[in-house]
């Protein structure tokens, strides 16, 4: 059980790297860096959140999204979206007062597993598919 494990681990890595980073990039920091960047930093600005934490945040979606997806300092950036999501299931939960489970309306649930794919990734790292194998990080 073990050996087939460690035969599936390093694939493992890679599906849930890239496919967390693309959606990251695509269904976050894309949106919010270049596609529809006026209305994102209109709508934090009215939950009182500071301009540069809101660009900061985009902008991590978008870098931070890239670094997963070719396994780059994988575990400082998890760490980072690990925090980001913390700060933004503390303000659905208690600025928007969301529910857990959004069901029609915008729930918090996605924010809590996006915490928990980092903290495997801050544990497991980048795996063997990655920038961070090959320059031995």
């Amino acid at each position: 059980m073990y050996s087939n494990l460690m035969i599936v681990l390093p694939f493992l890595c890679l599906i849930l790297r890239v496919v967390v980073g693309a959606n990251f990039v695509f269904g976050r920091g894309y949106r919010q860096l270049i596609g529809d960047r006026d209305n994102v930093i209109a709508f934090w600005k009215a939950q009182k959140v500071p301009m540069g934490a809101t660009v900061a945040a985009a902008f991590l979606n978008l870098v931070g999204g890239i670094f997963l997806i070719i396994g780059l300092l994988v575990p400082v950036v998890a760490l980072f979206f690990a925090l980001e999501m913390a700060f933004t299931v503390y303000i659905h939960k208690h600025r928007f007062k969301t529910k857990y489970f959004g069901h029609m309306n915008v729930g918090y649930e996605l924010n809590v597993v996006y915490i928990l794919v980092m903290a495997t990734l801050i544990v497991i790292g980048a795996g063997y598919f990655s920038v961070d194998s090959l320059i031995g990080i």
